[in-house]
């Protein structure tokens, strides 16, 4: 698993790069650490995978933003992804309520269950 450089201080980069495009530049410049895009503003699932793999072989961390079942699948799915952001339970906003939904008990990652 990729590690955080120790000769810099660590660094992140979500919606600075949006695009495989962008993120490859990123990477050539080795402008960042930990990649923390979110797939729905990347391009959707196909893309963010292009760039998790992108990341992988450039051994830069992958922590997708927002805990959503489409960053989970980014997350699962790649060696450069050792954890999912996650936000605990708030009064769900408009757009998010997906993920609430999915989980059929007490709506905590200890103890909830998916359907």
């Amino acid at each position: 698993m990729p590690t955080p450089s120790s000769r810099r201080s660590t660094s992140s980069t979500s919606r600075a790069a949006n695009t495989i495009h962008g993120f490859r530049d990123a990477l050539d410049l080795k402008a960042f650490d930990i990649a923390q895009f979110d797939v729905n503003r990347v391009g959707g699932i196909t893309a963010a995978k292009k760039i998790a793999d992108m990341c992988e072989a450039n051994d830069v961390l992958v922590i997708p933003h927002a805990d959503q079942m489409h960053n989970y699948h980014i997350t699962m799915s790649s060696y450069a992804g050792p954890i999912s952001e996650y936000f605990p339970k708030v009064p769900v906003e408009v757009g998010n309520e997906l993920f609430w939904y999915i989980l059929t008990a007490s709506r905590s990652p200890r103890t909830a269950s998916s359907i």
